[in-house]
């Protein structure tokens, strides 16, 4: 209902726990437009966050997320 709504998702590619390719197939399933979802994997699996590499990759990209969110993208 909120036109403007803009969804980030995240995970590990090797996450067991909640698959990557689980979260795209429900979020391909939203009222949303495709545009309006943006999805970012990582390197490991359910905490892809403990590796230094994919924990500033994450960072970044969320940082751009929400710049661009409060830049009113």
């Amino acid at each position: 209902r909120e036109p403007d709504v803009r969804l980030f998702v995240a995970g590990g590619y090797d996450d067991l726990v909640t698959p990557f390719t689980t979260s795209q197939f429900l979020v391909s399933h939203l009222p949303l437009p495709p545009r309006h979802a943006e999805f970012h994997a990582y390197e490991g699996g359910h905490m892809f966050y403990s590796s230094k590499a994919s924990l500033d990759a994450f960072a970044a990209d969320a940082r751009a997320f929400i710049r661009a969110a409060v830049a009113g993208r």
